[in-house]
């Protein structure tokens, strides 16, 4: 399955070198010869590729197997070769527009979701599960069946921890199949496609006469069961470390539906190493430092790597330290929940990184400023980073970023040109315990369509131009004790009232939870939403009263207040409500009772009411 991808990843690099973009800056800078040799390169390589995989359908030659293997690392290379192209060039057109517009008369002066909060084994299944049941762009390009390797000592829970995986609802949602082989030391390959064949009759029904197939009847059979599904193979408990028998079972396993994963658990480093063809996840890699140390020095071409619960000693620097300078080519980095206390200055050098996650790393005192020269980072998160006096200056420069999630000590968030980044999606700040405002000129932020602000308990406004954000589809507000929405930071109420009038304005989701001070929610929110709200989650806002655009909500199909105690009446006209849940609010629970409530007309329709915990009507949609 290497073998096929490195096929994909030549033509993209072919598709590359033959683009009109690609001839002008090889002619440009000097290299439009190597460019095309290069090219040539590749095209040879294609076609001994598939010569190749016609040979090796009858001849299993070691030697071809570890010459197909070179091949696949020599694509990786080229495709990364042509990247570091890519952002050197970007980097010296951008430094060329910088100083035109330094230098010109006109401008001369020129200037993050939910976080989660359990960790352990809870906290390793969710990182797990979003793995598997996200197709990530980077992971589905780069092979046919992702293998995620779970590594660890015995007894360290490794089973236990696939088991919480293949059982999680969002993976049963998100695959047509899923299969659980026990493998252990019998690493028979008949043996193995048997099991498998036998797991996905028991995940469908139905059965066959298995006992008196050979291996290629059984191959057929797999690949039939296997035919336009989505599937999750876990391989569970493997020692097996002879290469020729897992190429041989991955052959077999080819076929199904775009974004089949497989989930390997193993305590073998080698076997890791040869199931999953840069993609590397160590659990609890404090407990085996000096094992896993050895492993990577075995692979070269990592581009995902996660490394939880990192410890602060010397030991934990130096292995951070030796992965870093080692892959040069990596496109994630995952160390949430570590307690190192910095983060090197280098890692800027990383041009390749898309994904950077340092969430609840609450020893790190300061982020880098190199990261944001990082020109293909797409989402940075360090909520729960408590101890971080100041954000990087230079956030400005981050244009790729689609998502972010912070942490800081600061009272305010200006100055370090968060709202310059355009393509900011998602923005979640979380647990700035000092914090009183957020940042001006949150409006520029054209793409958000995600904000989230939580444990933020001195923030006493929102910014004025909050309103103005067009594409704000989700507003998460929880538990900031001194915020005062009626009134936006830095503005008039003539000013709120001019935005209403000339502003398209169409949130989708909102949550306010824990927010004392809110009487009611702010005009400008309820009249420019009226016609596109459809979730509204309301939790112990026991100030909180209904305000007349309040009833001019039409929209909505799920709603959730529970703790609003001065809550009096729910909006006028909920033709489209599907789920209603009310809890710890006296006046409305009365008001919504069966078929005597004075509400109870507006939510009778509804196909899922729960009053204080009980469900009053349970209906089909």
């Amino acid at each position: 399955m290497a073998e096929s991808f490195a096929f994909n990843v030549a033509e993209i690099v072919i598709s590359k070198l033959c683009s009109l973009a690609y001839q002008e800056l090889g002619l440009a800078w000097g290299v439009r010869r190597d460019f095309e040799k290069l090219q040539k390169t590749l095209t040879t390589i294609k076609a001994l590729r598939l010569d190749a995989e016609q040979n090796q359908a009858h001849d299993h030659d070691h030697q071809l197997q570890v010459w197909l293997q070179d091949l696949t690392d020599a694509c990786y290379d080229a495709e990364d070769v042509l990247e570091e192209f890519e952002i050197e060039a970007l980097s010296k057109q951008s430094l060329k527009q910088k100083l035109t517009s330094f230098f010109s008369s006109s401008n001369p002066l020129a200037v993050s979701f939910k976080i989660a909060q359990v960790i352990g084994r809870d906290q390793e299944k969710q990182r797990i599960v979003s793995k598997l049941t996200r197709d990530d762009v980077a992971v589905a390009d780069e092979e046919d069946v992702p293998v995620l390797p779970i590594v660890g000592i015995g007894g360290l829970g490794k089973t236990a921890l696939a088991k919480l995986v293949f059982n999680d609802l969002r993976v049963d949602t998100h695959f047509d199949l899923k299969l659980w082989v026990c493998v252990s030391e019998d690493f028979d390959v008949q043996q193995l496609v048997l099991k498998a064949i036998k797991a996905v009759k028991a995940e469908k029904g139905g059965g066959l006469d298995l006992g008196s197939m050979n291996l290629e009847q059984l191959q057929s059979a797999l690949r039939d069961c296997l035919n336009g599904k989505k599937y999750l193979l876990v391989l569970d408990d493997v020692w097996n470390e002879d290469n020729k028998k897992w190429h041989d079972l991955k052959q077999l396993l080819q076929g199904g539906a775009a974004g089949n994963k497989i989930v390997v658990t193993t305590r073998s480093n080698q076997v890791a190493k040869m199931a999953g063809i840069r993609h590397v996840y160590l659990l609890n890699s404090d407990s085996s430092k000096g094992s896993a140390s050895e492993f990577l020095k075995k692979l070269g071409h990592v581009r995902t790597l996660r490394l939880p619960f990192m410890g602060n000693g010397p030991t934990e620097k130096s292995f951070l330290e030796t992965c870093l300078r080692r892959f040069q080519h990596l496109r994630m980095l995952d160390v949430f929940g570590s307690t190192f206390e910095v983060l090197p200055e280098w890692i800027g050098d990383l041009k390749h990184l898309r994904h950077l996650n340092l969430c609840d790393c609450r020893s790190i005192k300061k982020i880098p400023n190199s990261i944001c020269k990082l020109p293909n980072l797409l989402s940075l998160g360090f909520a729960g980073c408590d101890q971080i006096e100041k954000l990087p200056r230079d956030m400005r420069y981050m244009t790729s970023l689609i998502c972010l999630s912070l942490t800081a000590k600061q009272r305010d968030l200006n100055g370090h040109g968060l709202e310059h980044l355009k393509s900011l999606q998602f923005l979640i700040i979380w647990g700035c315990e000092n914090l009183e405002h957020l940042f001006e000129g949150i409006q520029k932020l054209t793409s958000l369509h995600t904000l989230g602000v939580a444990s933020c308990r001195n923030l006493v406004s929102l910014p004025h131009g909050l309103n103005r954000l067009t594409t704000l589809k989700t507003l998460v507000i929880r538990i900031c004790e001194k915020l005062d929405l009626s009134k936006a930071h830095g503005s008039s109420q003539e000013e709120e009232d001019d935005d209403d009038d000339n502003q398209d304005f169409s949130l989708q989701s909102l949550e306010t939870t824990d927010l004392p001070k809110l009487e009611a929610l702010p005009h400008w929110l309820l009249r420019r939403s009226a016609n596109s709200l459809r979730n509204v989650t309301i939790k112990h806002c026991e100030n909180l009263t209904a305000s007349p655009e309040w009833h001019g909500l039409t929209s909505l199909e799920k709603v959730e207040i529970a703790g609003c105690p001065r809550l009096s009446s729910l909006p006028k006209t909920m033709q489209r409500l599907k789920q209603l849940h009310i809890g710890g609010c006296p006046i409305l629970s009365e008001r919504c009772r069966p078929e005597i409530g004075v509400d109870w007309p507006k939510i009778a329709h509804a196909s899922l009411i729960v009053l204080d915990g009980h469900n009053i009507s349970v209906e089909d949609d």
